[in-house]
């Protein structure tokens, strides 16, 4: 990169900073920033405004200071919302906001999947699966597997009665 374009580029950043909307004094939302998607954590602060090294990315990609600031205005007004959902939540119920926790351990998807396949083959229940999954999901990898003996029983073996001939006294309604 050159010392001209470099110099384009901090002035564009620099503009973007020193815009009236960014200027406004906007409270930190912790609230709503410690259950924000992890891609908002990862390219704003906890006041909405966005970290520098992604606010240089966006520049270097074409993105003006202007669009810049109306993404972390949206995001500040996203994070007010979460704010105020959760302590709304934690107001009503009494009972603190449930986290996702983001654990850094956690598998691939591909892996989760692969466990949660193999233990609703062995019978597993939906709520007795490793991993949380939809139960359209569950019900799809259900039907792909191996029906148990009880489901290869025919339904009319299970329940005679109903299928019973019966020799109706009427039969006109019989086509």
């Amino acid at each position: 990169m050159d010392l001209t374009n470099f110099r384009a580029l901090y002035n564009q950043a620099r503009d973007a900073s020193n815009t009236q909307k960014s200027l406004e004094a906007r409270e930190p939302q912790k609230a709503g920033y410690a259950i924000a998607p992890r891609d908002i954590q990862a390219h704003y602060n906890v006041d909405g405004s966005m970290k520098e090294e992604f606010k240089r990315q966006y520049l270097a990609l074409g993105y003006s200071a202007q669009q810049i600031n109306d993404f972390e205005s949206e995001t500040y007004q996203e994070l007010q919302a979460l704010t105020t959902r959760r302590e709304a939540y934690e107001r009503n119920y009494e009972y603190p906001y449930p986290v996702e926790d983001l654990g850094v351990d956690d598998p691939p998807e591909q892996v989760k999947w692969a466990v949660n396949r193999q233990a609703i083959k062995e019978g597993e229940g939906l709520s007795e699966l490793p991993y949380a999954i939809e139960s359209d999901q569950y019900y799809d990898v259900k039907a792909g597997s191996r029906v148990t003996p009880v489901e290869e029983i025919e339904v009319s073996r299970l329940y005679p009665e109903a299928f019973a001939t019966a020799t109706w006294e009427d039969d006109s309604n019989r086509f």
